[in-house]
């Protein structure tokens, strides 16, 4: 099941695993942000692939290296999915850096 969230900052959710943040989806949903919902297509593509992996026995970490793999093959020349790419890697660079800031506060 999908479901689009107003959580602001996570990627996409499932099977009780987010992203950023400790909110949690329902087995079997994969739940994405509105921040993200233009890039739906290819944030459920990629949950779903690492969902086939990890079935077939792959790690977590390597299920989720197949997806992305698969995703570029698919996509690689598509602008919107360069985009979303681009925008993700935006995201993560601030949360980084926000991450860094308060540790130093600590």
């Amino acid at each position: 099941m999908f479901h689009s969230s107003k959580l602001s900052e996570y990627t996409s959710c499932r099977s009780q695993q987010c992203h950023l943040h400790q909110a949690r989806a329902p087995l079997n949903e994969i739940w994405i942000s509105e921040k993200w919902k233009p890039y739906a297509k290819y944030i459920i593509f990629h949950e779903l692939r690492e969902i086939y992996y990890r079935a077939k026995g792959f790690e977590r970490d390597d299920a989720h290296e197949k997806a992305i793999e698969d995703q570029l093959a698919l996509w690689k020349d598509d602008r919107l999915f360069l985009k979303m790419v681009r925008h993700m890697q935006e995201t993560d660079r601030k949360t980084a850096e926000k991450k860094r800031m308060l540790k130093s506060l600590k």
